[in-house]
């Protein structure tokens, strides 16, 4: 992963586009639980990381439910969160092509998979396909939500 450098393991989080949308459309008690993710962020105590592409995901899921507009500033509000993005290189490209081949998950969704594994840490999400990856031993997952 470009430009990244790997921590201790059980420090880092990587964020899934999940827990953000339900962040932004307040949705409780997910919204206040991604608040506590954040707030442990800026304390230090956990290093929250996302793929640059499950950020693309934020952002189309954003323009199709509320415009342009509201999406632009839906990255303007994610660049003061302490979420550090990671950019993939060919090779993470080729990793989670290779998930998606292998399961039927979103491709998006593949990359964050893929950075969990890189940094052999949980993803954070609620998502329930994520459940395919977790049963097949690939990444541990943080559950938020029902």
């Amino acid at each position: 992963m470009q430009g990244s450098s790997v921590g201790p393991a059980n420090r880092w989080l990587v964020v899934d586009s999940w827990p953000v949308m339900q962040w932004f459309k307040n949705r409780q008690p997910d919204a206040a639980s991604f608040n506590v993710f954040i707030r442990s962020a800026l304390a230090g105590d956990v290093l929250l990381l996302m793929s640059s592409i499950n950020l693309g995901e934020i952002y189309y899921s954003c323009s199709r439910q509320w415009g342009k507009a509201p999406a632009e500033e839906a990255l303007r509000v994610l660049e003061e969160l302490p979420i550090q993005v990671a950019h993939p290189t060919q090779l993470d490209v080729l990793l989670a092509a290779r998930i998606k081949a292998d399961h039927s998950i979103s491709y998006a969704d593949c990359f964050a998979v893929m950075l969990a594994i890189e940094y052999q840490c949980p993803v954070l999400t609620g998502d329930r396909d994520f459940l395919k990856v977790e049963h097949a031993g690939l990444v541990a997952v943080k559950w938020m939500g029902a």
